[in-house]
């Protein structure tokens, strides 16, 4: 778990208004310390382990090159590509990704077919 560091606690003060603002920052503070501490812990146990395994979706030649929106080989939103495991293609099954408008064998990026 990472914990943030804290600021220094606000002074204490005769105007009851000023005390009101402090205990309510205090209070944001530490529910905002908490979120962030939360979500670092989360990122941590998802994507810091080197045992974890990526789930790759299987599907067929067929299902992959045909107008399937499951399987398009379309580029995702968030950059990067998407994988599949064509469970049939020729030679054996092979893990494929789509290039944008195909898609290709990761070991030698010829066309799955």
């Amino acid at each position: 778990m990472i914990t943030l560091p804290l600021p220094p606690q606000p002074p204490q003060t005769d105007d009851e208004q000023t005390n009101d603002y402090y205990r309510r920052l205090v209070k944001w503070q530490d529910e905002f310390v908490r979120v962030v501490e939360s979500e670092f812990t989360r990122i941590e146990r998802n994507y810091d382990s080197q045992r974890d395994t990526v789930s790759v979706p299987g599907a067929s030649v067929a299902e992959l090159t045909q107008a399937n929106p499951r399987y398009k080989p379309t580029t995702p939103a968030n950059g990067g590509t998407r994988l599949a495991y064509a469970t049939d293609a020729t030679g054996g099954a092979k893990l494929v990704y789509g290039d944008g408008a195909a898609w290709r064998e990761v070991d030698g990026g010829a066309i799955v077919s």
